[in-house]
Order: structure tokens, then sequence, then C-alpha cells
């Protein structure tokens, strides 16, 4: 059945049946990242996006700082440094150092990233 699945790895297995009762079943494992480690692939995709200037260390040092807070056990701050986030993305744009493109992508994985936190 469907469901929603925790963070971590779960496998699933599926069965199916034709009407002749041929029976074949397949197993494929689930991996849901938790937060941290979406925080670690937005570093990684802004890394590899080759903004200007200081660009990619003003973003990452919020990302550098909500891990940090997850890491401590305090989500409220990470959930605090994901908005800082957000606005420095927001101020980046400003500045044309981002295209729209880019910054809504940014955006839209934070605001994912806190809701797996539950900001």
């Amino acid at each position: 059945g469907a469901g929603i699945f925790q963070i971590g790895t779960t496998r699933v297995t599926c069965t199916a049946r034709d009407a002749s009762g041929n029976e074949t079943t397949a197993s494929v494992d689930v991996i849901v990242r938790g937060g941290a480690e979406q925080i670690g692939d937005l570093a990684s995709a802004i890394e590899n996006m080759m903004l200007p200037g200081g660009t990619t260390t003003a973003l990452n040092t919020k990302l550098q700082e909500a891990e940090a807070a997850i890491a401590a056990g305090d989500i409220a701050t990470a959930c605090g440094d994901l908005g800082a986030f957000i606005n420095q993305v927001d101020a980046q744009t400003e500045k044309k150092r981002l295209t729209r493109a880019e910054a809504d992508q940014l955006t839209a994985e934070a605001i994912r990233i806190r809701q797996v936190l539950g900001c």
C-alpha cells in the first residue's frame, strides 16, 4: 500500500500476478533523506551554479549554520537559519547575482527542507 515513508531507507516489495496465476516479486529501496542531508545537497547544488563573487559563500554560510543547529538538536534555530538563507537568496537576486529561476529553485528547496524539519 501507499504511505508516507520515514527518513531513512525502507524496502518496498511488490508482487504482480497475471490471470493465469504467474507471479513475480521485485523489491526496491526507497531512501528518504533527512533535513541535514538535504541541506548538504543544496550546498553542493549552489557550488555547482558557479555564481559570481562571494555569492556562494554568503549562501552556504547560512546553510552551514542550519546544519550545525540540526546537529545540536536546535531545530528552531535551524528553521531561522533557513529563513535567513531565503532572505539572502532574495538579496542576491536583487543584486543580480542570481537569476529569478535560480532564486526560485533555491527558495523552493529551502522551503521544502523547512517542511521536513517541521518549521
